[in-house]
């Protein structure tokens, strides 16, 4: 129970939120932290990989919704969207917007490629690659070279 409450009075912790309260109910069992949720700095690549696996993952399923048609993809993808989204917001706490929208589209737009390419067969010429390859080097520059990053 301590190390709940201990959590719970970081400055980041926005106790209002219906959405961290869900998670630590769902992560929290007899007195055990089963997941430690942290609002800190150091979780803020951590928001930004999980909200652009979120991304993809809801906007691989577009197709599959028909036009929004079908409802249980559907769903799936408004709770990836909104998801990824929520995550996005954690990372603006460390990270600039503009930053965390180059490395989030970016490495998005990648991997959907490659998800599109596995699971629809829709496999990207060689214009697409090399276009992807410099998407790619943009984010490394990015991460590796920008003062507006944290490291």
């Amino acid at each position: 129970m301590t190390i709940l409450i201990s959590v719970r009075q970081n400055p980041a912790y926005r106790s209002t939120s219906f959405l961290l309260d869900l998670i630590w109910f769902c992560c929290y069992n007899h007195g055990k932290v089963i997941f430690s949720f942290y609002t800190g700095g150091d979780m803020t690549y951590l928001y930004l990989a999980l909200a652009i696996v979120t991304e993809v993952i809801g906007t691989s399923l577009l197709k599959e919704t028909d036009e929004f048609t079908k409802l249980a993809p559907s769903v799936i993808v408004i709770v990836c969207y909104l998801f990824s989204f929520w995550l996005l917001t954690l990372t603006l706490r460390e990270m600039s917007v503009g930053v965390m929208y180059a490395i989030w589209s970016g490495l998005g737009i990648v991997l959907v490629a490659a998800v599109a390419a596995i699971y629809y067969k829709q496999v990207p010429d060689l214009a697409a690659i090399i276009g992807m390859a410099l998407i790619i080097i943009g984010v490394l520059v990015i991460h590796l070279f920008s003062s507006s990053t944290q490291h």
